[in-house]
């Protein structure tokens, strides 16, 4: 699966978490990452119809460079990307994950701490997409859920939580 640095290589280190960011849905249910998005370049944002893909490509490096270096773009850069990335913090707690293979979860998802699912290519993505989540949901994630033993416990989704915390932690 192709990098963040890979689609957008122009764009500073210190901000590449906006080429996750823009790959992330996360960011078009909170205010605060399309405010991201504005504060870099309202004039780009409005001309790429709010699409931060089209706009991070659009954009030109010297943009980029002077929003890596002014404080407040990167305290609410940081700020944003901490939230984002709080999903991967809920691992370390046994929540187990159910997501595509994008961002952190192709280095975390180990085929017992979780599900995970190909993203669809090409459009309508968000459909499909859609439907690959919700048949995982009803056909592996529920069942297991309300599997219980004859103490009423189920003890293959705990399997599953204690599992989560403990491949967070450990590398491969």
């Amino acid at each position: 699966m192709e990098e963040s640095k890979d689609r957008f290589p122009h764009i500073p280190e210190r901000i590449a978490g906006l080429g996750e960011l823009a790959y992330n849905l996360w960011w078009s249910w909170h205010p605060e990452a399309r405010m991201l998005f504005k504060m870099l370049n309202r004039p780009a944002w409005k001309l790429s119809v709010h699409n931060p893909v089209k706009m991070l490509h659009d954009i030109d490096g010297e943009t980029l460079a002077a929003a890596a270096k002014n404080p407040k773009f990167l305290r609410h850069h940081d700020a944003v990307l901490a939230r984002l990335t709080s999903g991967m913090k809920a691992s370390l707690n046994g929540v187990p994950h159910l997501s595509i293979l994008d961002g952190w979860w192709p280095e975390g998802y180990n085929g017992k701490n979780g599900w995970a699912f190909e993203g669809a290519e090409g459009e309508p993505r968000d459909t499909r997409d859609a439907e690959a989540f919700y048949e995982i949901l009803e056909k592996e994630v529920i069942p297991l859920y309300y599997k219980v033993d004859d103490d009423g416990v189920p003890c293959d989704w705990v399997r599953v939580m204690k599992t989560t915390p403990l491949s967070s932690v450990q590398d491969g």
